[in-house]
């Protein structure tokens, strides 16, 4: 999403209305419309699954992305990081999902459609940018997820009594070599829980004097929320790294979280 598109308010990324420069032609805008419209909304239903999304982009459009992909019987989620930033990262986008959607196809399991989607992206043929992503599958019929990652970082599963569980199952990034094998985690979701997956620009938060936010932060800033709304704890994370940082990120941020009520 670009600048000039969004407002803040308590510390987050919103859509807004276009700036007054931009015109419908504009290649920026007509970008941060269609990164807008491939990524999941801010807040969402899926089949009883609380969803809330957070994309604070660093400059221009974002490289990060949460985007969706239905399969008989679920819902593959995925929170991810293009090596690439502004027009490109939009242009790469729609790629990267075409990819994910062919080798989503076979009912396979999680490291089964991440292994093929690392062939995809490393056989490309026009280059496709090294991605990193955590995937979770939500059967729509279950309160048990799998979670895997690529290259990304490890994701939390926050029990109602601000318990965490580091959950780094997976595999290396996407498409840095020609073949490569995955494991994923499967995870229950109880009423209060919270699953919560990030990109690395959230721990890459730093103040002026260089200290980074950090996993340690995001650890702090989880347990104080436990309990608390999909959307309540989305919101919290980026704004405690911003009250941390009082500066705006070095990088794309990019927040996902998951309940079952």
């Amino acid at each position: 999403m670009s600048a000039g598109a969004q407002s803040t308010i308590s510390g987050l990324s919103r859509p807004a209305a276009a700036a007054p420069w931009r015109t419908a032609s504009d290649p920026l805008l007509g970008a941060t419309e269609v990164h807008r419209a491939l990524c999941i909304p801010p807040q969402m239903q899926i089949a009883g699954w609380e969803i809330a999304t957070r994309i604070l982009p660093h400059r221009g459009i974002s490289g990060d992305f949460v985007i969706r992909v239905e399969r008989p019987g679920g819902t593959l989620v995925v929170i991810g990081d293009l090596m690439g930033k502004g027009l490109s990262a939009a242009m790469w986008l729609t790629h990267i999902i075409d990819l994910l959607r062919r080798a989503a196809e076979p009912f396979d399991s999680l490291p089964g459609i991440l292994a093929r989607l690392n062939a995809e992206v490393h056989a490309s043929r026009v280059g496709a940018p090294l991605t990193s992503l955590c995937a979770i599958d939500l059967p729509h019929a279950s309160k048990r997820m799998t979670v895997a990652v690529a290259g990304h970082p490890p994701a939390f599963l926050l029990s109602a009594a601000g318990n965490l569980r580091l959950l780094n199952d997976g595999g290396p990034l996407l498409g840095a070599l020609p073949s490569a094998a995955y494991q994923a985690a499967e995870i229950e979701i109880c009423p209060g829980d919270s699953f919560v997956a990030f990109s690395d620009g959230l721990i890459e938060f730093r103040n002026e004097e260089g200290g980074e936010f950090g996993c340690d932060g995001i650890v702090g800033c989880l347990r104080r929320r436990r309990g608390s709304s999909a959307y309540a704890i989305a919101d919290g994370l980026l704004a405690c790294a911003r009250t941390f940082a009082r500066r705006e990120p070095c990088d794309d941020a990019t927040v996902l979280v998951i309940q079952r009520p």
